[in-house]
Protein backbone atom coordinates (compact mmCIF):
# COMPACT_ATOMS: atom_id res chain seq x y z
CA UNK A 1 0.00 0.00 0.00
CA UNK A 2 2.68 2.53 0.73
CA UNK A 3 4.40 2.00 -2.91
CA UNK A 4 0.62 2.61 -4.07
CA UNK A 5 1.27 5.78 -2.94
CA UNK A 6 4.70 6.63 -3.68
CA UNK A 7 3.62 5.62 -7.29
CA UNK A 8 0.92 8.17 -7.12
CA UNK A 9 2.94 11.00 -6.19
CA UNK A 10 5.58 10.28 -8.84
CA UNK A 11 2.93 10.31 -10.81
CA UNK A 12 1.27 13.94 -10.03
CA UNK A 13 4.65 15.28 -9.29
CA UNK A 14 5.82 14.05 -13.18
CA UNK A 15 2.51 15.15 -14.72
CA UNK A 16 2.72 18.75 -12.42
CA UNK A 17 6.45 19.10 -14.01
CA UNK A 18 5.14 18.42 -17.24
CA UNK A 19 2.24 20.90 -17.76
CA UNK A 20 4.30 23.47 -16.07
CA UNK A 21 6.89 23.33 -18.85
CA UNK A 22 4.31 23.43 -21.39
CA UNK A 23 2.56 26.33 -19.97
CA UNK A 24 6.26 27.96 -19.84
CA UNK A 25 7.17 26.88 -23.69
CA UNK A 26 3.35 27.88 -24.39
CA UNK A 27 3.70 31.19 -23.11
CA UNK A 28 7.16 32.32 -24.18
CA UNK A 29 5.16 31.87 -27.40
CA UNK A 30 1.77 34.20 -26.74
CA UNK A 31 4.54 36.98 -25.76
CA UNK A 32 3.23 40.96 -26.01
CA UNK A 33 4.23 42.19 -29.44
CA UNK A 34 6.33 45.54 -29.69
CA UNK A 35 5.12 46.46 -32.86
CA UNK A 36 7.91 47.41 -35.29
CA UNK A 37 7.78 50.94 -37.78
CA UNK A 38 9.59 51.97 -40.91
CA UNK A 39 12.39 49.61 -40.64
CA UNK A 40 15.60 50.51 -43.15
CA UNK A 41 19.13 48.64 -43.54
CA UNK A 42 21.27 50.40 -45.12
CA UNK A 43 25.13 50.10 -45.85
CA UNK A 44 27.57 53.26 -45.63
CA UNK A 45 30.99 53.48 -45.89
CA UNK A 46 31.60 49.74 -45.42
CA UNK A 47 29.03 49.85 -42.24
CA UNK A 48 25.65 48.31 -42.09
CA UNK A 49 23.68 51.21 -40.66
CA UNK A 50 19.99 50.09 -38.80
CA UNK A 51 17.00 52.67 -38.41
CA UNK A 52 13.83 51.48 -37.36
CA UNK A 53 11.04 52.47 -34.94
CA UNK A 54 9.48 50.41 -32.40
CA UNK A 55 6.38 51.18 -30.44
CA UNK A 56 7.51 50.14 -27.20
CA UNK A 57 4.63 50.44 -24.09
CA UNK A 58 5.94 48.97 -20.94
CA UNK A 59 3.38 47.26 -18.87
CA UNK A 60 1.62 47.85 -15.63
CA UNK A 61 4.04 45.54 -13.71
CA UNK A 62 6.88 46.92 -15.25
CA UNK A 63 6.56 50.12 -14.12
CA UNK A 64 5.25 49.02 -10.81
CA UNK A 65 8.73 47.18 -10.46
CA UNK A 66 10.55 50.42 -11.94
CA UNK A 67 9.15 52.52 -9.43
CA UNK A 68 10.08 50.22 -6.57
CA UNK A 69 14.02 50.43 -7.49
CA UNK A 70 13.89 47.46 -9.67
CA UNK A 71 16.14 47.98 -12.89
CA UNK A 72 14.52 46.81 -16.56
CA UNK A 73 16.62 45.39 -19.34
CA UNK A 74 15.80 45.76 -22.82
CA UNK A 75 17.98 43.64 -25.63
CA UNK A 76 18.04 45.04 -29.35
CA UNK A 77 19.98 41.42 -30.89
CA UNK A 78 20.54 41.14 -34.62
CA UNK A 79 22.76 38.23 -36.74
CA UNK A 80 23.58 38.02 -40.49
CA UNK A 81 23.15 34.45 -41.72
CA UNK A 82 23.71 33.27 -45.36
CA UNK A 83 21.02 30.45 -46.66
CA UNK A 84 23.08 27.31 -47.38
CA UNK A 85 20.66 24.75 -49.15
CA UNK A 86 22.82 21.38 -47.94
CA UNK A 87 22.43 22.57 -44.14
CA UNK A 88 21.31 25.42 -41.88
CA UNK A 89 21.75 28.60 -42.79
CA UNK A 90 24.96 30.04 -41.97
CA UNK A 91 25.80 32.50 -38.78
CA UNK A 92 27.96 35.06 -39.98
CA UNK A 93 27.66 37.86 -37.83
CA UNK A 94 25.79 38.49 -34.63
CA UNK A 95 25.51 41.00 -31.67
CA UNK A 96 23.13 42.86 -29.63
CA UNK A 97 22.78 46.22 -27.32
CA UNK A 98 21.27 46.22 -23.76
CA UNK A 99 19.24 49.28 -22.48
CA UNK A 100 19.26 49.23 -18.36
CA UNK A 101 16.61 51.31 -17.47
CA UNK A 102 16.34 52.45 -13.63
CA UNK A 103 14.22 55.24 -11.88
CA UNK A 104 16.50 57.48 -9.43
CA UNK A 105 13.31 58.72 -6.24
CA UNK A 106 15.53 61.36 -5.04
CA UNK A 107 15.70 63.73 -8.44
CA UNK A 108 12.22 61.49 -9.66
CA UNK A 109 14.19 60.90 -12.96
CA UNK A 110 14.46 57.83 -15.27
CA UNK A 111 18.19 56.68 -16.37
CA UNK A 112 18.31 55.43 -19.56
CA UNK A 113 22.49 53.57 -19.73
CA UNK A 114 23.45 51.46 -22.63
CA UNK A 115 27.69 50.62 -22.56
CA UNK A 116 28.89 53.97 -21.48
CA UNK A 117 26.24 56.24 -22.60
CA UNK A 118 23.83 57.34 -19.91
CA UNK A 119 21.05 59.88 -20.32
CA UNK A 120 18.40 61.11 -17.96
CA UNK A 121 14.91 61.40 -18.69
CA UNK A 122 11.68 62.87 -16.73
CA UNK A 123 8.96 61.08 -17.93
CA UNK A 124 8.33 57.26 -18.95
CA UNK A 125 7.22 58.33 -22.73
CA UNK A 126 10.35 59.51 -23.41
CA UNK A 127 12.28 56.35 -21.99
CA UNK A 128 9.90 54.38 -24.71
CA UNK A 129 10.56 56.67 -27.17
CA UNK A 130 14.41 56.64 -26.68
CA UNK A 131 14.47 52.90 -26.51
CA UNK A 132 12.12 51.97 -29.06
CA UNK A 133 13.67 54.49 -31.93
CA UNK A 134 17.16 52.73 -33.42
CA UNK A 135 18.40 55.62 -35.58
CA UNK A 136 21.11 55.00 -37.90
CA UNK A 137 22.70 52.51 -35.34
CA UNK A 138 25.82 51.03 -37.22
CA UNK A 139 25.71 47.40 -36.84
CA UNK A 140 28.51 45.52 -38.16
CA UNK A 141 31.48 46.07 -40.64
CA UNK A 142 30.93 44.45 -44.12
CA UNK A 143 34.21 43.94 -44.44
CA UNK A 144 33.65 40.33 -44.24
CA UNK A 145 30.89 39.38 -46.52
CA UNK A 146 31.35 38.73 -49.98
CA UNK A 147 30.29 41.43 -52.44
CA UNK A 148 27.54 40.20 -54.65
CA UNK A 149 25.93 37.38 -52.51
CA UNK A 150 22.69 37.30 -50.95
CA UNK A 151 22.41 37.71 -47.12
CA UNK A 152 19.21 38.10 -44.14
CA UNK A 153 19.61 40.38 -41.85
CA UNK A 154 17.70 39.89 -38.45
CA UNK A 155 16.80 42.02 -35.76
CA UNK A 156 14.74 42.48 -32.28
CA UNK A 157 13.73 44.33 -29.31
CA UNK A 158 13.10 42.25 -26.24
CA UNK A 159 12.45 42.28 -22.58
CA UNK A 160 15.34 40.50 -20.46
CA UNK A 161 13.47 38.83 -17.77
CA UNK A 162 16.55 36.72 -17.18
CA UNK A 163 18.31 39.97 -15.23
CA UNK A 164 16.13 40.50 -13.15
CA UNK A 165 16.44 39.57 -9.58
CA UNK A 166 15.70 35.78 -8.59
CA UNK A 167 12.16 36.51 -7.05
CA UNK A 168 10.27 38.10 -10.07
CA UNK A 169 11.74 35.59 -12.75
CA UNK A 170 9.07 33.52 -11.15
CA UNK A 171 6.52 36.43 -12.01
CA UNK A 172 7.41 36.42 -15.41
CA UNK A 173 7.48 33.17 -16.03
CA UNK A 174 3.96 33.37 -15.30
CA UNK A 175 2.98 36.06 -16.44
CA UNK A 176 2.29 37.85 -19.81
CA UNK A 177 2.79 41.84 -19.25
CA UNK A 178 6.49 41.14 -18.54
CA UNK A 179 6.59 38.88 -22.02
CA UNK A 180 7.95 41.88 -24.48
CA UNK A 181 9.41 41.20 -27.69
CA UNK A 182 9.46 42.04 -31.15
CA UNK A 183 9.18 39.54 -33.84
CA UNK A 184 11.96 38.74 -35.50
CA UNK A 185 12.58 41.27 -38.52
CA UNK A 186 13.82 39.74 -41.71
CA UNK A 187 15.63 42.20 -44.48
CA UNK A 188 17.65 40.62 -47.72
CA UNK A 189 20.24 42.42 -48.50
CA UNK A 190 23.61 42.31 -51.01
CA UNK A 191 26.71 43.92 -50.28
Amino acid sequence: MKNLFAGFRLFFLFRFCAGWLFFISFSSALANAIPCQNAELRIDENTAVFSADYALVFSSGQIDALLRGIPLYFVLEWKVTQSRWYWFDKKLVDGETVFRISYQPLTQKYQLSSGLLSIDVTTLEEVEKLVGRVSSRPLFSISDLRPGERYTFEIRLRFDHERLPSPFRLNTLASQEWRLASEWLSLEFTP
